[in-house]
């Protein structure tokens, strides 16, 4: 069964993903049907329910019950049959009002208030975890702003999608910028790093609308599996200024294709090495002929070299 798709308020709708995938999961199961089954891990769903609460719900005849079906005293108590669900609770809104207790001195001009939390932003009904509920839908689960607003109006709660996006810029600005700037200056004690720019279209930063900007990303190397750091850096241009300011402070190897600007960088330092990324070579073996004269400019002269080696020990 093919994906029927189509396009709602400007976003690719599967409207029949659920059967889709089905299909093709018992066609996939279909096709193995005459390989020897592997058998089931046991303890696997006990391991997928562990960490999860647990809701005991208790399910029982009422004593007038028991008395009807086995008489009085006719019976005795077997132990439980169990059987687990997962259970889903759907978001609850509500309303925190905090009351402050203020006191005053009687003898004395002293004003005091009890401990509190601040305020995520002053004189703003919205809350850490609202907030964060609203960032996790938009750049984890891809959900604009307009969707939430409609999904929030279900809820009985009136939010703009302009709300929701000028809280997301100055949280940003006040709290994420902060943990950005760790990372940017933790992500320098790593060895190697890798970098990239994409252009990007922007409609509003001052210039006509769909102009080309980049987006650079730098990334700690995959073999860092304990902590990995990704961050994006929005440019409009992309000059080596740029990547010559991010990695200013950064000793050892940087990983990027073959743009340049990063080369040029190298050029001005000692402390700095790029190297070529493996996706570049592979890419040679598909008809890329600019991967193909840099390696017959390279490999001739080292082969040239090894050959004169074996004569001279030869």
């Amino acid at each position: 069964m093919a994906f029927s798709q189509a396009e709602v308020d400007g976003k690719s709708v599967f409207f029949n993903e659920a059967e889709a995938v089905a299909e093709e999961e018992s066609g996939r199961a279909a096709e193995t049907a005459t390989r020897q089954q592997p058998k089931k891990r046991q303890g696997k769903r006990d391991e997928a329910l562990s960490g999860l609460p647990v809701v005991v719900i208790e399910h029982s005849m009422s004593e007038e019950e028991r008395e009807e079906r086995f008489g009085k005293d006719g019976f005795k108590q077997l132990p439980d049959e169990v059987y687990r669900r997962y259970g889903f609770t759907p978001a609850k809104v509500e309303v925190e009002e905090h009351h402050v207790k203020v006191y005053a001195g009687k003898n004395t001009d002293d004003i005091v208030r009890a401990p509190h939390p601040e305020c995520l932003l002053r004189g703003s009904l919205v809350s850490p975890s609202l907030e964060a509920a609203v960032m996790n839908a938009k750049y984890v689960n891809a959900v604009p702003f307009y969707c939430q607003e409609q999904e929030f109006e279900r809820y009985g709660l009136h939010i703009s999608r302009q709300n929701m996006a000028n809280w997301t810029i100055q949280c940003a600005d006040r709290y994420l910028a902060i943990l950005y700037d760790y990372l940017h200056e933790k992500m320098y004690g790593y060895h190697v790093l890798q970098a990239d720019e994409t252009p990007v279209l922007v409609n509003k930063d001052g210039r006509p609308a769909g102009t080309k900007s980049f987006m650079w990303v730098y990334r700690t190397g995959r073999m860092y599996t304990d902590c990995q750091i990704v961050l994006y850096e929005y440019q409009k241009t992309r000059n080596a200024s740029h990547t010559r300011e991010f990695l200013k402070d950064f000793n050892g190897i940087c990983v990027t294709d073959g743009y340049q600007v990063y080369h040029t960088l190298e050029t001005e330092r000692e402390d700095l090495k790029i190297a070529g990324c493996w996706w570049r070579l592979i890419s040679c073996g598909q008809g890329k002929t600019s991967c193909k004269s840099q390696l017959t400019t390279t490999l001739p002269s080292s082969r040239s070299a090894d050959s004169a080696s074996a004569r001279r020990t030869g």
